[in-house]
């Protein structure tokens, strides 16, 4: 009996054992798997305020989420490609490298004229069937930004096809949105005379960034890039994308989709170009950056991001640089690449009206008088140019009258008209069509075309309808490309190279936002893609919240008048806009509004190249208030949307970044109205120092400049 009950005993505890052992091993291999779900990476900005987390599930998915100081900036959000005949389904996790990224650089024109850059980087490398895929996430104290290398393994082929990208940007669901919303141009209708259909393009300047809840994004809402949001209304993030010029890729824009109510904001290619079948890519490939310029509004208005990115890249040189001789290596110190302000008369006189010497004569003499540097030609300006005495069109004929242009010692031809220029000191800025302009888009065409330009004396070119709006001259073709399809990225690239050969600086319109381009191509010294003072419908709010987005992300061609021509703004909001818009400003309106007494000495002190800019306070669709530093001067502006008439902003700033000394200037406000129904100046004496403070009571749509010199 006592042996039966041992051997029972000796079965109970082999049993046991084998459920311990069972157990154990089971333990052992859940945690193996939880090991393998949860493959994790940190990375944190230098001073330890963001941090990013990357992770790979089980199913070789990858994803990210950002923290700002404790606060969530993004949910679990989908990093990636995907690739034609790689799904990317077995991906493993090779390797990892960690490196400080830092530097400095010098800016010709931009918000800060000295930058220092200053990130921690994570490389991650994964192996799939066929690719080497390497994410770059970085961490700045201002912000993140990732992007990818994608590789043959062993350097089997040196192509792919990048079927879709799937970084997203998943919101925290109490985020409050401010965007611009992708739709076709509202009220352009472009057929293709071809297929007899029409044509999607899109133009950045025709769209305003207005307020949502993240709650209100629905499903398959698409929004271009900048986006800005804040997830608790302290932090904010303001996503783009940068180095897209000479990555071989297309621009891209953002979709939202929902899942569990989650809302996510999917990378995708931009609509409105021309190639059906975009994403084929030179390898190795290198994507453009995905950035998260985030921190409260001082630390996004103020960042740089965008083109700190790009590191202590050099400016573009040709490929037989060293073949050059030494003046001709000159050309690419840049030193040529003057920034000024430019004067313009479309906006008044508009396109017939720009065949006119008359006209220009008497623009040119007030740009000589004003210290401004460049005039600017627009369309139309080679038309019927032997026709120096003719007059313009009708419409403009009261204008004429008004600001006592005539014929009077207009210069006879063209090369008189330059050479009057000349002696003015005043630089040319010629309008040409960025495709048609150039039979669409030929190099050879487009090689002749600037070296006639140069040689007919101009300094710079205005290059217009970037996004393909127009069909070509013969009325039988569509641009072969358009928008940000990658062929035409490409001709930006080709057309900013060609130019700086001939030492013309340009400005972009009818174009794609800017991707911190200049930090290559410095002569790129303006850009549009706003919704700018050309279009009537634009309103102070719309104006204020492209300065919190838009404005962030590059030069702003918003071209601000002195008297507005609409009763939305009030002669003290126009006069601002020189002193809170970053890019070289062009001014339009009449000469008669122009020589408006009480901002003559304001306007001739414009700066262009900025020393420093500093954000002092504001609020999305309220209002915005800064400083900016050029030299021995500081100019403060400020404008005001205004909920309603009766309505009153209260600004309140400091003057603790003027330092040490004390300095007086001018304070420009509104005051009456005056007898054309717009807001006369009040021109008053100022004296600050930095322990003191500043308010004004602004009403609705207007705004004030304070121009300040040390004493």
């Amino acid at each position: 009996m006592k042996k039966v009950f041992m051997y029972v005993c000796l079965a109970l505890l082999a049993v046991s054992l084998t459920f311990v052992f069972v157990a154990c091993n089971n333990n052992a291999d859940t945690e193996a798997k939880e090991a393998v779900e949860t493959q994790s990476w940190q990375v944190a900005s230098p001073d330890g305020s963001i941090k990013v987390d990357i992770g790979m599930d089980s199913d070789s998915n990858l994803y990210c989420s950002v923290a700002k100081g404790g606060v969530a900036v993004l949910a679990k959000s989908p990093l990636g490609l995907q690739v034609r005949d790689d799904d990317f389904g077995l991906l493993t996790f090779e390797k990892k490298a960690q490196r400080r990224v830092q530097g400095s650089y010098s800016n010709i024109t931009g918000k800060h004229a000295q930058v220092d850059y200053d990130a921690m980087e994570l490389q991650l490398t994964f192996e799939s069937y066929k690719y080497v895929l390497d994410v770059f996430v970085r961490a700045y104290d201002d912000g993140y930004a990732l992007r990818y290398k994608l590789d043959a393994i062993d350097g089997k082929f040196d192509q792919a096809k990048i079927e879709s990208e799937l970084t997203s940007f998943a919101l925290p669901s109490s985020s409050l949105v401010w965007r611009q919303s992708y739709a076709p141009d509202g009220g352009i209708v472009v057929i293709d005379p071809l297929k007899n259909e029409n044509i999607d393009t899109f133009s950045y300047e025709n769209g305003s960034y207005n307020y949502v809840p993240a709650s209100g994004i629905d499903s398959g809402s698409q929004i271009v890039f900048p986006v800005l949001y804040s997830p608790d209304g302290d932090v904010y993030s303001l996503l783009t994308e940068s180095e897209l010029v000479g990555s071989g890729f297309y621009g891209s824009m953002l979709q939202a989709t929902r899942d569990d109510d989650q809302l996510k904001l999917q990378t995708v290619p931009m609509a409105g170009g021309s190639i059906e079948d975009d994403g084929y890519v030179s390898l190795p490939f290198t994507s453009p950056w995905r950035v998260g310029i985030t921190g409260d509004l001082a630390t996004v208005t103020e960042s740089e991001l965008v083109e700190k990115v790009y590191d202590d890249a050099e400016y573009w040189k040709p490929d037989n640089y060293d073949e050059l001789s030494a003046e001709e290596q000159e050309i690419y110190d840049y030193e040529w690449v003057d920034p000024g302000v430019t004067c313009w008369s479309w906006i008044v006189y508009r396109a017939k009206d720009q065949k006119n010497y008359a006209i220009h004569t008497a623009y040119l003499d007030k740009c000589a008088e004003m210290g401004w540097k460049y005039l600017l030609l627009d369309g139309s300006w080679e038309s019927d140019y032997n026709i120096s005495d003719q007059l313009a069109d009708s419409n403009s004929k009261g204008n004429l009258q008004q600001d006592g242009i005539t014929t009077d010692g207009v210069p006879a031809n063209w090369d008189a008209f330059v050479r009057y220029a000349n002696q003015k000191g005043i630089k040319l800025i010629v309008w040409g069509d960025a495709i048609r302009s150039f039979a669409n888009a030929d190099y050879n065409v487009m090689c002749n075309t600037l070296d006639k330009w140069k040689a007919m004396g101009a300094s710079g070119i205005k290059l217009d309808f970037w996004n393909g709006e127009r069909e070509m001259d013969d009325g039988h073709q569509m641009p072969t490309h358009r928008g940000e399809d990658s062929k035409n990225m490409e001709w930006y690239e080709t057309v900013y190279q060609e130019c700086a050969k001939r030492q013309l600086i340009v400005n972009c319109h009818g174009c794609n936002k800017p991707t911190g381009e200049r930090r290559v191509y410095p002569n790129v010294v303006n850009r549009e893609a706003i919704y700018g003072a050309e279009k009537s419908a634009v309103s102070a709010r719309d104006v204020v919240n492209e300065l919190f987005t838009r404005n962030v992300i590059g030069p702003s061609d918003f071209t601000p008048l002195v008297k507005p021509m609409q009763h939305r703004f009030t002669t003290g909001f126009m006069i601002a806009l020189p002193f809170l818009f970053e890019g070289m400003t062009t001014v339009g309106d009449t000469l008669t509004n122009l020589r408006y007494e009480p901002i003559q000495d304001l306007y001739k002190a414009i700066p262009t190249a900025r020393d420093d800019t500093k954000f002092l306070c504001g609020a999305l669709d309220e209002y915005y208030c800064q400083a900016v530093r050029c030299g021995d001067s500081w100019f403060v502006a400020g404008v005001n949307s205004g909920l309603d008439a009766t309505s009153v902003c209260k600004v309140k700033f400091d003057f603790s970044f003027l330092g040490e000394g004390n300095w007086s200037g001018w304070l420009y406000k509104d005051g009456a109205m005056g007898a054309d129904q717009k807001n006369e100046i009040d021109k008053t004496a100022v004296q600050y120092a930095s322990s003191d403070s500043f308010n004004i009571d602004l009403g609705q749509n207007s705004g004030f400049v304070i121009y300040l010199t040390k004493n």
